[in-house]
């Protein structure tokens, strides 16, 4: 049973959409992926249809895939991250079309996309109108940061089922793992109705607020004492819950800002966005004292741990420093075992967060060295006029790659997308970028 957010009646956006348990609705298109954004060009691109010895049963390249006939449903978006997106439309090829004919011994389909992201799903979903090889969204062509040219979509699965920028598929008589189940995150079989998120439960706890200061001006930390917490890593994040006297309630996600600490206290960095319903509350009405129901720890790929010793880039778009902060804090806790820098990208001085503890890793000998770009507005005195993150940045203000760094990039999703090809084409390897993402293709989010 949720407990009673003070002073909070919400929006009740949702209240005309019936949403599966614990979701919350969404007007934009969230980007999640792991990694960097693959950009496939059409003359390169193929799709191929292998059985379990990967030998080829059929093959399609981007010219004959178009000449395929083509649907255009519209479907419900779910994402395990807990955002819903009702009413979307796509134009896409069958995956009844493409396996027509076939009569494979199999039972499981491992979905492979480029870029290294695959995912296992069982034969019987891909079939019977429930399932297509997409490449338009919407009325325009699917953008990469989506899944373009081309993605899996099985909207009756959550989205991390529907593979982006997929490039064939492997027919399997036996279950094996794929990208999250590699990283022991269990696979999801079933339909939204009643799925547990990412094939665990994580319950809701009840934390009380024991500390709050303002950041920014529209930015709050709040420090929320939570018994028979778990305990969690840098980079992971927890949902939040208010809910309303009436029963309405909302849940958002929001990274974790503070370190590892057995004391139970969990800290989250909120920035107060227009339009939203919780981040007002969070950094406008809440007070010391008042309960927060929390979720978490959630997230195993976007993460430091104190075993890593390489050298640790870290790249900051705005509030994409909180994930950040808590690396930092966690490898100071852990007794600096690797070099950090930070990459901190924000419109102007006074939207920095933590600004006297990142100066004082400044000034004193941390083993953390920070560069700040100001976009819209630079100090009095600043070396550099106002500006984003380019080439040059990235060539003279991060570790070289011949080091093997670790890259972690965590910002709006058009700053990310931007960062990633800078380090690609600097010669990091994409197998070291890890990208945490926020908002829409161009727009604001209610994710962090």
């Amino acid at each position: 049973m949720s407990i009673i957010s003070r002073g909070f009646s919400g929006r009740k956006t949702a209240e005309s959409v019936k949403l599966p348990p614990g979701q919350y609705l969404t007007t934009d298109f969230p980007v999640l992926s792991a990694g960097p954004t693959p950009r496939i060009p059409l003359d390169r691109w193929e799709f191929t249809i292998r059985n379990e010895n990967n030998a080829l049963l059929r093959r399609w390249d981007w010219k004959s895939f178009r000449e395929l006939p083509t649907e255009t449903p519209t479907v419900d978006l779910h994402c395990v991250t807990r955002w819903s997106k009702p009413g979307t439309t796509w134009e896409g090829v069958s995956l009844d079309a493409l396996l027509a004919g076939l009569n494979p011994d199999a039972s499981f389909v491992m979905a492979h996309s480029y870029g290294g992201y695959s995912t296992n799903i069982p034969l019987d979903d891909l079939k019977n109108e429930k399932a297509w090889i997409a490449f338009r969204f919407d009325g325009k062509d699917l953008a990469p940061e989506h899944g373009g040219p081309a993605r899996l979509l099985l909207p009756h699965l959550y989205l991390w089922k529907s593979a982006k920028w997929v490039r064939g598929l492997q027919l399997m008589r036996h279950e094996k793992p794929g990208f999250l189940g590699r990283l022991r995150l269990s696979h999801l079989w079933r339909s939204m109705e009643g799925a547990t998120i990412l094939g665990r439960q994580i319950r809701w706890r009840v934390g009380t607020v024991v500390d709050l200061h303002d950041e920014t001006a529209t930015a709050r930390t709040l420090t929320v004492e939570v018994p028979e917490w778990p305990g969690h890593l840098a980079g992971q994040r927890v949902e939040v819950r208010l809910t309303a006297a009436d029963g309405y309630s909302a849940v958002r996600s929001y990274s974790i800002a503070s370190a590892p600490n057995s004391e139970g206290r969990v800290q989250i960095t909120v920035e107060r966005l227009p339009n939203d319903e919780v981040s007002p509350y969070l950094t406008q009405v809440i007070g010391y004292g008042d309960h927060l129901e929390l979720r978490g720890p959630i997230g195993g790929w976007f993460v430091w741990r104190p075993e890593q010793t390489e050298p640790i880039q870290l790249i900051a778009g705005g509030s994409g420093i909180v994930p950040l902060t808590a690396m930092i804090r966690s490898r100071m806790a852990a007794g600096r075992k690797s070099q950090f820098r930070l990459l901190y990208s924000v419109c102007e001085p006074e939207a920095v967060f933590y600004k006297k503890e990142l100066r004082a890793l400044a000034v004193n000998d941390f083993g953390v060295d920070i560069t700040y770009v100001y976009t819209r507005k630079v100090p009095l005195g600043w070396p550099r006029p106002a500006g984003r993150i380019d080439a040059m940045l990235i060539a003279t203000a991060t570790w070289p790659f011949a080091l093997a760094p670790t890259c972690y990039v965590c910002g709006p999703t058009l700053f990310v997308e931007s960062v990633n090809e800078f380090l690609t084409a600097s010669g990091h390897d994409r197998n070291r970028i890890k990208t945490e993402r926020f908002g829409a293709t161009g727009g604001s989010t209610e994710r962090r």
